[in-house]
C-alpha cells in the first residue's frame, strides 16, 4: 500500500546571522514608503560576502543543501502607478479590471530601476570578475557577491523583463566568475510558474494574469533580440493561463514547489547561487517558507526592483513532520481565506469611503472628475467593456452603500 503522504518533503530555512531583513534595524527604506529600497546595504549581507563563499562555497558551482538566493522584485509597471495615483483602494475597486491592465510591462521607470539593479550586482560581483580564475578562494574574492549560475523568473510579464535587463546590465549573459572559487559561463533563464503573483481571492486583478506559453516564449526572444542578449532558456509554465483564486497557503505551497526543483536539481545545475524575480506576495510566502511567521511578514514591503539575499537551507521532514505540516496549512488555508475575505471587504469600503470624500470636498473633487474622465476615456476610445462597468459601479458608490 503506497502512503498518501508525498516524500521527500522538505523545510526550508536561512541563516539569520547572514541576513535577516524582516527585523533588521539597518535596512534602508524608501522615505515616502516603508518598502525595503533598491540599495547595496540592503542586498549585502551581515558583514559582506565572506560567510558565503569562505564558509559554503570554496571550490564548488553547486550544492544541493545550501545555497545563496538572491532575490528581485519586478520594477515599476502602469498597475503600480495606478496605486499611487489614485491609492491602492480605489485603483483596484475601479482599475483593477480595466483591459489595459492585462499582463503590464515595465514602464520606463521599471526599466530604468531594472537596469539599475542590473548594475548594481555587477558592482557587487566586480570583485569576483576581476580574479577571472578558478580555484580556491582568494582574499578579494571573499568579500565580493557570487555569482549567480541560474536565473528564476515568474511567467508575467513584468519579472521576464526585469530578469532580462538585469541579467544585461550585470554581464550575467557573458562568461565570467561563477561563484567563489568558481568558473561560470552565461547563466540559465527558467521561468516557473511557481513564481507568478498571487492569484488573488475574489478580485481577479487583469494586471496577475498572463499569456499563453507560447507568448512568453516569443517575449524572451523579443528581448534576447532587443537587448543583445544570447540567453538559454526554460518555460516551466503551462500552455494557457490556468488562473483561479487563490489564499496566501496556496503561494506558499507553490513558492516552496519551485524551492525543492532548485534544490533537486539533478547534477546541481541550478547551482549555489540562484535568483529568483518574483513579486511582493511571493516574496513573503518565501519568508513564511523559510520560517517566519505569517504576521511577521504580511506588512514587509519591498520597493520594485529592491534585491535581498538569504543563505538558505533545507531538511527533509520525516513522516511526522510531513502531517504536523498538512494539519497546519489546512489551518492556515482557512486563516488567510478569512483574511483574504476581511481585506477585500476593508478594501470595497474604503475604495467607496475615499471616492465620496473627494466628491464632497471641493478642493478634491477634480479627483472623480479625472477618475470619471479616465475611465469613460477606456470605456468609449479603447472599447473596454470593463471601464464602462466600473464606470457604472463609480456612479451607484457615490450614492448608495457597497455590497
Amino acid at each position: 500500500m503506497t502512503s498518501s503522504i508525498p516524500a521527500p518533503s522538505w523545510a526550508y530555512s536561512h541563516d539569520v546571522t547572514f541576513s535577516n531583513p524582516v527585523f533588521s534595524h539597518h535596512t534602508i527604506k524608501n522615505a515616502n514608503k516603508s518598502e525595503v529600497a533598491l540599495a547595496p546595504e540592503n542586498f549585502r549581507p551581515n558583514g559582506g560576502f565572506t560567510t558565503a563563499t569562505t564558509k559554503f562555497l570554496p571550490n564548488s558551482n553547486s550544492s544541493n543543501d545550501t545555497k545563496i538566493i538572491y532575490t528581485v522584485r519586478h520594477g515599476n509597471t502602469p498597475h503600480n502607478d495606478d496605486s499611487n495615483a489614485w491609492g491602492r483602494p480605489v485603483a483596484w475597486r475601479y482599475l483593477s479590471q480595466l483591459r489595459k491592465n492585462f499582463d503590464p510591462q515595465l514602464t520606463p521607470e521599471g526599466a530604468r530601476d531594472a537596469r539599475a539593479a542590473g548594475e548594481m550586482l555587477l558592482q557587487e560581483m566586480k570583485m569576483m570578475a576581476a580574479t577571472g580564475g578558478c580555484g580556491s578562494v582568494d582574499e578579494e574574492e571573499a568579500t565580493a557577491a557570487p555569482r549567480p549560475v541560474t536565473v528564476y523568473s515568474s511567467p508575467l510579464r513584468r519579472c521576464v523583463e526585469t530578469a532580462m535587463y538585469m541579467i544585461k546590465h550585470a554581464g550575467l549573459d557573458r562568461p565570467g566568475g561563477g561563484g567563489a572559487g568558481g568558473c561560470g559561463g552565461p547563466v540559465t533563464l527558467r521561468v516557473k510558474e511557481g513564481l507568478r503573483e498571487w492569484m488573488g481571492y475574489r478580485h481577479g486583478h487583469q494586471s496577475d494574469r498572463r499569456g499563453s506559453r507560447e507568448s512568453i516564449r516569443a517575449l524572451v526572444e523579443q528581448l534576447k533580440t532587443g537587448l543583445g542578449v544570447e540567453v538559454r532558456y526554460t518555460l516551466d509554465v503551462p500552455e494557457q493561463d490556468q488562473f483561479h483564486d487563490e489564499v496566501y497557503v496556496d503561494v506558499d505551497r507553490r513558492v516552496r514547489g519551485v524551492l525543492d526543483d532548485i534544490f533537486s536539481d539533478e547534477g546541481g545545475s541550478s547551482g549555489a547561487c540562484v535568483m529568483l524575480v518574483l513579486h511582493n506576495r511571493c516574496n513573503k510566502s518565501l519568508l513564511r517558507v523559510l520560517g517566519h511567521a505569517p504576521a511577521s511578514v504580511e506588512d514587509f514591503e519591498v520597493a520594485n526592483c529592491a534585491m535581498l539575499s538569504y543563505r538558505v537551507s533545507r531538511r527533509q521532514l520525516d513522516d511526522h513532520e510531513v502531517g504536523a505540516r498538512l494539519a497546519y496549512e489546512d489551518v492556515q488555508w482557512r486563516e488567510d481565506q478569512k483574511q483574504s475575505e476581511n481585506n477585500r471587504r476593508e478594501r470595497l469600503r474604503r475604495a467607496v469611503e475615499d471616492a465620496r470624500a473627494w466628491n464632497n470636498d471641493e478642493s478634491s473633487k477634480h479627483r472623480v472628475d479625472d477618475l470619471r474622465k479616465f475611465l469613460q476615456y477606456h470605456a468609449e476610445q479603447r472599447n473596454d467593456p470593463a471601464a464602462s462597468e466600473a464606470l457604472e459601479s463609480l456612479e451607484n458608490d457615490l450614492i448608495l452603500l457597497p455590497n
